[in-house]
């Protein structure tokens, strides 16, 4: 089993030019209803299965046998009950659910972590299993330790990109060494996707750790100019959270990772974009170095006013820059403004 961590990112800035400003058609996106918990008792306040007990399908393994104890508890994040994971050994794993994968939805778990003591970590993870059950690798958003005391949410959304064709996914919390945890709120959801997505979902905003956004590549500002980025549970055009810009600067972006770049391909880069003040956009930037520290070009849509949420669309130039390598999907601000963002997706034909 090959575990693939996804890492924290450093927001640097970016030097940029002025973007070049198109137009493209605009609509309104439809307000999407909340996400169904699929993990019937992620909150471990009602009846647990009497021979395990704990929530009924939930599974422990561990390494070695009888190194940990596993057991609902008084307290908690919220309500009166949560888990608790206590011991020392490799490895314990609870599984608290299996479902398959499809092209057109992406599985996201979250829940709520306290480390009170120990050297060991823990994680929510994706363990990715081929039919038969067996382990072929897995994703996770980060390990919590000792070292962060208070209640700290993890969220991770599937990325099959990083596993092979047939792959299914199991939601495990996940241990490791000498560790006393606390873990609460837990949740699965599914969010409908588009297949091929080159940002890898990254532009729904649902992997986070502490806050922090690790899809977020780097986030930039006009000279004098400030920004400041976070997560928003208010009115998300899909899933549990979007992207929240508040800014104060002639321009401010924020850009997820790179995607290598094909001149011979129309790539195309559509979002959902609301704004409270100001205006605000999306674009597609083109870089040539590895650095990504040079912006050649900017491809970008009337910036929208808009209090409902509106679906953006804009392609990648007929004539684009010579020597471009790779291309970003980015948000944009402009002037005082208080904007939201959600479902960036960049696709290619």
């Amino acid at each position: 089993m090959k575990s693939r961590p996804v890492s924290l990112v450093a927001l640097w800035l970016l030097l940029s030019t002025s973007p070049v400003e198109t137009f493209v058609s605009q609509c309104l996106a439809a307000e999407q209803p909340a996400v169904k918990n699929l993990l019937t008792n992620g909150g471990l306040e009602e009846e647990l299965d009497p021979t395990t007990s704990l929530p009924a399908g939930w599974e422990v393994t561990q390494k070695p046998e009888n190194s940990y104890k596993v057991e609902v508890v008084d307290g908690g994040r919220t309500g009166k009950k949560c888990l608790r994971i206590s011991g020392a050994g490799d490895r314990v794993h609870v599984k608290l659910k299996h479902l398959p994968m499809r092209p057109e939805q992406r599985s996201v778990i979250s829940g709520w972590i306290k480390c009170t003591g120990g050297t060991g970590t823990v994680s929510l993870m994706h363990l990715y299993v081929d039919a038969n059950g067996n382990p072929m690798n897995s994703t996770t958003i980060g390990a919590v330790t000792a070292a962060k005391p208070d209640w700290t949410q993890t969220a991770m959304i599937e990325h099959p990109e990083f596993t092979r064709p047939g792959a299914n996914a199991d939601f495990i919390i996940r241990c490791h060494g000498k560790i006393d945890v606390l873990v609460d709120d837990l949740e699965v959801f599914t969010l409908t996707a588009t297949p091929n997505d080159l940002t890898h979902v990254a532009g729904d905003f649902e992997s986070h750790y502490n806050s922090a956004l690790p899809p977020v590549y780097k986030v930039a500002a006009s000279p004098g100019g400030t920004v400041e980025i976070s997560l928003n549970d208010q009115r998300p055009a899909n899933g549990q959270y979007c992207l929240h810009m508040k800014a104060d600067a002639e321009w401010a972006t924020t850009t997820l990772y790179p995607v290598d770049y094909d001149p011979g391909k129309v790539y195309t880069l559509t979002g959902k974009v609301r704004v409270t003040k100001g205006r605000a956009s999306i674009r597609i930037d083109y870089y040539n170095d590895k650095s990504r520290t040079k912006l050649l070009a900017s491809r970008t849509i009337d910036a929208t006013n808009s209090k409902d949420w509106q679906t953006m669309t804009v392609d990648t130039h007929e004539n684009p820059p010579g020597d471009a390598t790779q291309i970003t999907a980015t948000a944009v601000c402009f002037g005082d403004a208080d904007a939201f963002f959600d479902q960036l997706v960049l696709t290619a034909k």
